[in-house]
């Protein structure tokens, strides 16, 4: 450690004795610090908290006379800023040393040591100071970033009997679930869930805990009377002793994304009916991509299991056109390929024999659409004319 790092460091004395102060001071300034001097605890308080001199350090004694000692005006000053407080006394007491500690850490120099000690206690005392701002920073920082990121985050702390509680919610979570840190802040997930939920989220956590690395899955919880859905990823924190002592839990709500995929669900499965009632199938062809889609009528009117087919998107069309008279294929090919090049619609009937071999009469039609004036997809659907003919 450079001596040179606290050169000019401003130092408040406080000491009733006015020859030691003195002396104090005069030692001080020769190791390279700024010294002011006060006698009484009063005149430190209003010194450090009122004048507009800032100070690094103060040198407390404890014994200052009438008035407030020197642990009552230490109390005062860091009720009220934070600063490094050393105590100089010639107590040697354990119970004076405890009150001092009760109160501060930076140290507590026996008047008898020598400028050495002294100067070589009150760098230690910068140094830790220095050290704990830069931790608090950290953690301001971290808990900054805890409570402002958009995913919600809780933290499960594992206690001495293997027990899971809930430590801490960051905002979002909150905003999300409706549930205060007040709330959860030390319960179990028995505490809070019904037996149920709760087995299952003891699972999860238990899971991660064993297995001593991240996981992640999806549950389904009630918060406030509604189900919600999320994907959560757990992370176990390890001590020193390298247990896990703690789980860092992060959610995404993806409750509005399952209730839109359960509308949609709802809706194709709808679609479906009725393609089944009235017969007929659509499909569409993506012409830049060269991708094809057909409805599950689509696969019936063929004859086709499309859980046991993986095709080509042209072998779809390749399939569709064998299902016609040989004759009749050349009309099919061409009016698609025209509608595909060049926009032209087609509405045709013809004869058709499915792969289940049977046969049937379809209607097949279809249409170019255009995106930015350019043919994109071309859209159809073939229909089963047979018990209408009939």
């Amino acid at each position: 450690m450079n001596m040179q790092e606290y050169t000019g460091k401003e130092i408040l004395l406080v000491e009733d004795e006015a020859l030691i102060a003195l002396q104090e001071k005069r030692q001080l300034e020769k190791a390279g610090y700024r010294v002011s001097h006060v006698l009484k605890g009063e005149e430190a308080v209003t010194e450090v908290l009122e004048s507009a001199r800032k100070y690094d350090l103060i040198l407390m004694d404890i014994d200052l006379g009438g008035g407030i000692d020197g642990t009552q005006a230490a109390e005062k000053i860091l009720a009220e800023t934070e600063i490094p407080v050393v105590f100089l006394s010639s107590h040697h007491e354990a119970a004076v040393v405890d009150k001092t500690e009760k109160i501060t850490s930076y140290g507590y120099v026996l008047k008898s040591s020598s400028i050495t000690v002294l100067d070589a206690s009150i760098k230690m005392a910068f140094r830790l100071f220095e050290a704990r701002c830069s931790e608090r920073e950290k953690e301001e920082f971290l808990h900054s970033v805890f409570d402002n990121i958009s995913h919600s985050i809780f933290v499960v702390d594992i206690d001495d009997e293997g027990e899971f509680r809930y430590a801490k919610l960051n905002r979002k979570h909150e905003e999300l679930t409706g549930i205060s840190n007040e709330e959860i802040a030390g319960k179990t997930p028995d505490d809070f869930f019904s037996e149920n939920t709760a087995e299952e989220v003891k699972k999860h956590y238990q899971a991660c805990s064993e297995a001593r690395s991240q996981i992640t899955y999806e549950e389904c919880l009630p918060f406030r009377g509604r189900e919600t859905y999320w994907q959560t990823t757990l992370s176990p924190l390890f001590n020193r002793q390298g247990e896990v002592y703690r789980i860092i839990g992060t959610s995404m709500d993806n409750t509005e994304r399952r209730k839109r995929e359960r509308e949609r669900m709802r809706r194709e499965v709808l679609l479906n009916r009725i393609q089944r009632l009235s017969r007929v199938g659509g499909w569409e062809w993506d012409v830049d991509n060269e991708t094809m889609i057909w409805t599950a009528e689509t696969y019936r009117l063929h004859g086709l299991d499309p859980e046991k087919l993986s095709l080509h998107p042209r072998e779809h069309i390749a399939k569709s056109i064998s299902c016609y008279r040989p004759e009749d294929r050349p009309t099919v090919s061409e009016a698609f390929n025209k509608c595909v090049e060049k926009g032209i619609p087609y509405d045709l009937k013809f004869p058709f024999t499915n792969f289940k071999g049977q046969k049937m009469l379809i209607r097949t039609s279809a249409e170019a659409v255009k995106v930015d004036g350019k043919i994109a997809y071309v859209v159809g659907n073939i229909m089963d004319l047979t018990d209408q003919i009939s």
